[in-house]
């Protein structure tokens, strides 16, 4: 039993080592080898102390030690020096979602917005509807559609009995909505322009 102990701390002094090493390479713990391991060992205990297994503590710390970088001048807290940062103890418990960098959680942030713009413009015009997953009366063309079947010889694909019975006034109203406020603020452009033509006759 006293050796497994022993060899849990020898294998602990190591981990410490290793995130020292990934602490010294940012800005917070630059040049600051004794800081750094001081940091670094109580991240591991903190680690150490909120997980039971040891796969679920070698986890953790992988992640921490391949995810550190991302917190550049963001480490170190110190609340007797009243130093601001990510303590030791907020760092043991920190996913690699939490240790994104900012410029990341932007981008991710851009990503996610752009995704939903394109979802949303899938949506205005796509063929089903969004709600029961049936074709839109509203957005069939004909013409077209007899000319894919004509074409493909699948005449009978499209039953319109089932095709969407939902109420779309609501998207009706928001895009004529949006339609009216494009020609309100053209004709105000307009007016302008001719006021300004006239001024300068």
């Amino acid at each position: 039993m006293a050796s497994s102990a022993t060899s849990s701390s020898s294998s602990d002094d190591k981990i410490v080592n290793l995130l020292a090493i990934a602490l010294q390479k940012v800005d917070d713990f630059k040049g600051k080898s004794a800081d750094a391991r001081h940091y670094a060992s109580q991240v591991v205990a903190a680690v150490r102390a909120n997980n039971n297994t040891e796969e679920e503590f070698r986890d953790q710390i992988i992640c921490i030690v391949a995810n550190v970088k991302n917190l550049n001048g963001e480490l170190g807290a110190v609340p007797q020096e009243r130093k601001p940062g990510i303590s030791a103890a907020e760092l043991a418990t920190m996913d690699a979602n939490a240790m994104r960098s900012r410029l990341q959680k932007r981008t991710m942030a851009a990503t996610f917005r752009k995704r939903a713009r394109e979802q949303t413009n899938v949506d205005k015009t796509s063929l089903h509807c969004t709600k029961c997953g049936l074709v839109r009366r509203d957005r069939l063309n004909i013409n077209e559609l007899a000319l894919d079947s004509e074409e493909s010889g699948s005449h009978f694909d499209y039953n319109f009995d089932n095709s969407c019975a939902c109420s779309h006034s609501s998207d009706d109203e928001r895009s004529s909505s949006g339609d009216e406020e494009d020609d309100d603020t053209a004709m105000s452009k307009g007016s302008c322009a001719t006021a300004s033509d006239r001024h300068s006759d």
